[in-house]
C-alpha cells in the first residue's frame, strides 16, 4: 500500500518537472523567434551577407545546444527520500519498487551529473 503511494507522488513531481521544463523551453522558444525575426528583418534591410551570418550562427547554436541537453526528469536526493517508503527506520535508502537498498551509480557522458538506480529491479531512483 504505502509503496503505490510513494509511486504516485514520485510520478506527480516528475509531471510538474515537466510542466516546468516545456514552460521554459516554450519561453526559450519565443525569445528565439523574436531573435530570429529581427536578424531577418536587419540582414532585409542591410542587405549585408556578414550581419546575417553572425547573428544567425549563435542563434542555431543555442537552439541545437538546447534540444541536445534535455534534462533527465529525475527526482533529487532529497525530493526522493521525502517520498513516503523510501527510507527504513534507520534512515537509509529502499527502492520504492522493489525494497531493495542497493544502488547503482553511473555518470552522464560529459557531464557531472550522477544517476542512481535500484541495482536490483532498474528503477531510476534520483539524480545528483
Amino acid at each position: 500500500m504505502e509503496k503505490s503511494s510513494a509511486l504516485e507522488k514520485m510520478q506527480e513531481i516528475l509531471v510538474l518537472k515537466r510542466e516546468q521544463w516545456k514552460r521554459k523551453r516554450r519561453i526559450f522558444l519565443l525569445t528565439l523567434l523574436a531573435i530570429v525575426a529581427t536578424c531577418v528583418i536587419g540582414f532585409a534591410l542591410t542587405q549585408s551577407d556578414v550581419f546575417g551570418f553572425i547573428v544567425f550562427l549563435p542563434t542555431f547554436l543555442l537552439l541545437v545546444g538546447l534540444f541536445s541537453s534535455a534534462p533527465d526528469m529525475r527526482l533529487s536526493m532529497d525530493e526522493y527520500k521525502a517520498l513516503p517508503g523510501a527510507v527504513d527506520r534507520n534512515d537509509r535508502h529502499v527502492c520504492i519498487k522493489c525494497g531493495h537498498h542497493g544502488i547503482h551509480r553511473r555518470g552522464v557522458y560529459r557531464s557531472s551529473a550522477t544517476l542512481v538506480d535500484c541495482s536490483r529491479c532498474q528503477t531510476a531512483l534520483w539524480q545528483q
